[in-house]
């Protein structure tokens, strides 16, 4: 279970990082009703899609552009939106896992030893990462909808 969890974390955090989510191979329309809808992004100096947002660290316009990560160091956008969700969802697994792995071991192995400070702290890492993925994952599945359907 351990490696099959770590296994999806680092992958889908790996996809994360290296999908391209620039709109640079995107060609605008010749048609000028549909290049009417189109931007044009005064950083880039290019035309860009409708729902494209230039992203100051990035340099580049992103196609529905979510958020620029400092986790992964680059935007989420439409091209690797379902590897962010998912490295959250798996975060949020990974942590529980660890969570209840160690719990278990402190109560039946170390039950003398758990009000000690150190055992606490070992407490503290797993659980204040699962409060902290749990935070960012419930209003990424609220707004899942919205970015889907927009």
């Amino acid at each position: 279970m351990a490696f099959f969890l770590l296994l999806n974390l680092s992958t889908n955090w790996i996809f994360c990082i290296v999908t391209d989510t620039s709109n640079n191979d995107i060609e605008p329309p010749l048609d000028p009703v549909e290049l009417s809808s189109w931007r044009f992004c005064s950083d880039c100096k290019k035309h860009e899609p409708p729902r494209s947002w230039h992203c100051k660290i990035c340099q580049s316009c992103i196609l529905k552009r979510d958020h620029h990560c400092m986790y992964t160091g680059c935007c989420i956008g439409h091209w690797n939106h379902r590897y962010f969700l998912m490295l959250l969802v798996y975060m949020t697994y990974s942590s529980t896992y660890v969570t209840v792995l160690t719990f278990k071991y402190i109560w039946s192995y170390k039950y003398d030893e758990f009000f000690n400070l150190n055992t606490i702290f070992k407490l503290f890492c797993p659980v204040s990462m699962l409060v902290l993925d749990s935070a960012s994952f419930l209003p990424s599945c609220f707004l899942l909808p919205t970015c889907l359907n927009a």
